[in-house]
């Protein structure tokens, strides 16, 4: 008797990604583990506050015999946002991901000087 499991219905369990937030003194470094996904499966959105990733991967298998069609479907995604503890930089952001692990040094913000206080005479 033929078994319809494939094995791609269990190859990308749904989890959140586990991830190191490491503060490098003017940057702060994140990796998060991402196995099954290559670059191309990750979107990436940042601000001053936070980051955003969102691996999602599909695939779709077909086997035709005879008398039979037999189609299998899977689809894998997942959100993680991650506040940073100090404001950063977003446009000098950079990320790689390489083996599943996604890498993202992001420069702290320089801290802007407080201004004087300022006298306003009343009229």
């Amino acid at each position: 008797m033929r078994s319809w499991l494939s094995e791609t219905t269990q190859a990308w369990p749904v989890r959140a990604a586990l991830v190191d937030l490491v503060d490098k003194g003017d940057k702060y470094m994140l990796r998060a583990e991402l196995p099954g996904f290559e670059k191309g499966d990750v979107e990436i959105l940042t601000n001053k506050d936070t980051i955003t990733f969102s691996p999602e991967k599909k695939s779709e298998t077909e086997e035709k015999g005879q008398e039979y069609l037999h189609r299998e479907r899977t689809y894998s995604a997942s959100r993680r946002t991650i506040n940073f503890p100090q404001e950063v930089d977003p446009s000098k952001i950079e990320a790689t991901m390489k083996n599943g692990v996604l890498e993202v040094i992001a420069p702290k913000k320089e801290p802007e000087p407080y201004e004087k206080l300022r006298k306003i005479e009343l009229k």
